[in-house]
């Protein structure tokens, strides 16, 4: 039995660095034996089986598989670590777009509202 982890990643550090001892070993156990993949190349009719599962972002993982009930896999709820990120920058700032498009191309993006509408806080 396998659990593949995205190359590159920041999950198999988190799930070393966890408290609880089966997500310690899972990573433990990810990184001695290499169990990683690239996206980009993963046969995703072949990708979750019998004996192999995958870690990564819900969104993708749904996105590639589906969502029920237009799925025969079971994409779990859970989450390893929950992080808010953005990118803070002038109005005018030379590189946004192209800042903006390398954040997107990452998978690093969220949809929220607009600037204009900021909400009280």
């Amino acid at each position: 039995m396998k659990c593949l982890a995205p190359k590159g990643s920041v999950d198999v550090q988190l799930l070393k660095s966890s408290n609880a001892l089966y997500l310690k070993k899972l990573g433990k156990l990810i990184a001695e034996n290499e169990w990683s993949y690239r996206s980009r190349e993963l046969n995703t009719s072949e990708a979750i089986g019998r004996n192999l599962a995958l870690i990564g972002p819900r969104l993708i993982l749904q996105c590639r598989y589906g969502v029920p009930p237009f799925t025969r896999k079971f994409i779990s709820d859970d989450s390893i670590v929950e992080m808010s990120t953005a990118i803070a920058l002038k109005k005018n700032f030379l590189l946004q777009k192209e800042i903006g498009w390398r954040y997107y191309a990452n998978g690093e993006w969220r949809i929220v509202p607009e600037v204009g509408q900021r909400q009280a806080i």
